[in-house]
């Protein structure tokens, strides 16, 4: 049996990402991937940073007020990613 080309495989659904920890070293790579994948991607920042074709929303995720008010909004995501890191190790 003969696998399909690549080019004749349905394209994979768009899903809506949440993704913390998207200015670091790992987090803007995966920003970059996401993004040119097609996905809707939500950053959740400890500042304004600018994270290219995604949604950038200020949140402090040591509080869960934070999170859920700032972060999550209210709205459904399909996915929560997580690339933080320690500052310290």
């Amino acid at each position: 049996m003969v696998s399909p080309s690549p080019s004749s495989q349905s394209p994979k659904p768009r899903q809506r990402i949440a993704l913390v920890g998207a200015t670091g070293t790992i987090g803007r790579a995966t920003a970059a991937a996401l993004v040119r994948q097609g996905h809707e991607l939500v950053c959740f920042t400890r500042t304004d940073a600018v994270v290219p074709g995604a949604t950038v929303r200020r949140v402090d995720v040591t509080d869960r007020v934070s999170i859920i008010r700032d972060g999550f909004a209210g709205e459904a995501f399909d996915a929560i990613i997580s690339c933080m890191a320690s500052r310290t190790g």
